[in-house]
């Protein structure tokens, strides 16, 4: 994800949206950690780990007015780099999440990566070129 910031030089803020992230190689300046956590949802609930993401991504959905507040924190001219859940079974979540995210004011392109496609410079470069002329 740094490198992606760096090559792009843009204003760019950080958004994780994986409650079960543990270690994350970048600064997050959104981080759903802050509202629920995995770790505590499974401790709580004695829910396994795909259990307790889904209920995570519904304690999100059910406060979407947090997220909503901590994307209106930010300056209107940045671009946001969403980091989501990498199993495709929360995927419905994520659909329900950017309909919500439509309500803001706000342009949204959305562009989708896999995890491979981030490990080089080159990799990144290609793919945020395809993705421009697609």
């Amino acid at each position: 994800m740094l490198i992606i910031k760096s090559l792009l030089d843009r204003n760019i803020k950080m958004v994780n949206l994986d409650p079960g992230a543990e270690n994350l190689p970048y600064e997050s300046d959104i981080d759903i950690r802050n509202l629920t956590y995995i770790d505590e949802i499974m401790k709580e609930t004695n829910l396994g780990p795909n259990e307790s993401l889904i209920y995570a991504m519904e304690a999100l959905l059910t406060n979407i007015e947090w997220l909503e507040n901590e994307f209106s924190k930010l300056s209107n001219d940045c671009y946001l780099i969403i980091d989501l859940p990498g199993q495709v079974l929360h995927y419905i979540f994520c659909i329900l999440l950017l309909y919500s995210l439509c309500r803001l004011n706000c342009t949204l392109t959305i562009l989708l990566f896999q995890k491979y496609s981030l490990i080089s410079q080159t990799r990144i470069l290609s793919t945020i070129d395809l993705h421009q002329y697609s």
